[in-house]
This record gives structure tokens, sequence and C-alpha cells, in this order.
């Protein structure tokens, strides 16, 4: 899908080359867009916590017979050696293409949490958790970027945020 919306391999490597390009000389990047090969991982828990954790639950319940999952798995997997690589240009809004894999994993991960509940239960009771992840990412949103004025998702402001740094 991603390279399709990009036109093709060869845009998709254009656009790539030039981030790397640019990345290296924009004193902006260099200020806000380094970090550690796990830098992507902690925005991701500082965004959207919830979602993190129960997606790390969905891939510990993850069995290859899903296809859909291992695919998105995989995905996530060989998407984030990528990412984390490009020094000074690590950006927390570049993990918005995991989000329908980390949902995806959530929501297995919860559908078999699902499993503790009594039968009747287990609909209502995924129906409710999904809809409570969602409510969550949203008050997340608020809080970063309505309340807390963030245009920019880089460390320093969301650590600011968060209460972490002053």
């Amino acid at each position: 899908v991603l390279l399709l919306a990009a036109g093709g391999p060869d845009p998709l490597i254009t656009a790539y080359r030039l981030n790397v390009a640019k990345s290296v000389i924009s004193p902006y990047a260099i200020a806000t867009g380094d970090g550690p090969w796990f830098r992507y991982l902690i925005d991701l828990v500082l965004l959207h916590p919830a979602l993190f954790v129960f997606a790390l639950a969905g891939l510990g319940r993850l069995h290859f017979a899903d296809k859909t999952g291992t695919y998105l798995a995989l995905f996530l997997g060989a998407t984030f050696l990528i990412m984390g690589q490009l020094r000074y240009g690590m950006n927390a809004r570049y993990t918005n293409i995991w989000e329908p894999a980390l949902y995806y994993l959530a929501i297995h991960g919860l559908r078999h949490a699902s499993l503790a509940l009594p039968v009747p239960a287990r609909r209502s009771g995924l129906l409710m958790a999904v809809v409570l992840l969602c409510l969550l990412s949203l008050a997340q949103y608020d809080r970063y970027f309505m309340s807390g004025g963030i245009y920019d998702p880089v460390p320093e402001a969301m650590q600011r945020v968060a209460g972490i740094v002053k």
C-alpha cells in the first residue's frame, strides 16, 4: 500500500533518499531528530501507552496461522529497523504508519484476554475494551496536541507535556 501511495518503488526510494540527505544538514532535524535505536519505542509509549501495551500483548499471542497478524508484525519489525537507522531523521509523527498494525495487534491481544470472561460477556467486554482503547488514544491526542500545544512531537516537547521534564 505504501508503494502504491508513493507511486511505485522509485518515488518512494527517492523520497527516502531526500529525507536522509536533508536531515543531516537541517539544524532543526539535527537538534530534534536523533536518538538511540529504541527512540521510536519511547515515543510510542509516551503517545499511546495503552495501545503499545496491548499491542505487545497481542504480539505475544500471535500465531503464524494468523497471516494478517504475521504480515503486520513483520511490517512493524522491518520498518522499525529501517526508520530507526535514519540519523537526525527520527520523529514520532512517522510512527503513524504503524498505527493500523498496532491496533490490529492490540485487538488481537484484547480478544485473547476476553477469553477469561464468561461466554455471554465476551463480545460486550471486547467491544468495551476496544472503545476504551480508542477513547484513551483520543485523550492522549488531546493531551499532547490540543491541551499541550505541541505541533511537532519531538522528545523534549512530549516529555514536558508528560511531566517528565520541566
